[in-house]
């Protein structure tokens, strides 16, 4: 569990900094969400949540899969931090 909670950290970290560079004027800051579903075969309710989340102006960052115990989807998604 450690070694898949580092990697995640690291990422978020990395999207982090990513995401609040700026370049002129236009400052965007960003908010960020992980997404873990335990994959049970039936793929229409994780595409039910993402499908909800994007029409709240999620997007898909990244995914991975993990196959330690039941198969896991993590997805890694970012959207303009409201102000």
């Amino acid at each position: 569990m450690k070694k898949q909670i580092i990697p995640l950290l690291a990422c978020a970290a990395a999207l982090v900094f990513t995401g609040c560079a700026s370049t002129g004027e236009h400052h965007v800051v960003w908010e960020y969400k992980i997404l873990q579903i335990v994959q049970t075969g039936d793929v229409s309710d994780s595409e039910k949540q993402l499908n909800a989340l994007a029409k709240d102006g999620w997007v898909l960052v990244s995914e991975s899969t993990s196959e330690q115990g039941m198969p896991r989807l993590t997805f890694v998604l970012k959207r303009h931090l409201k102000p």
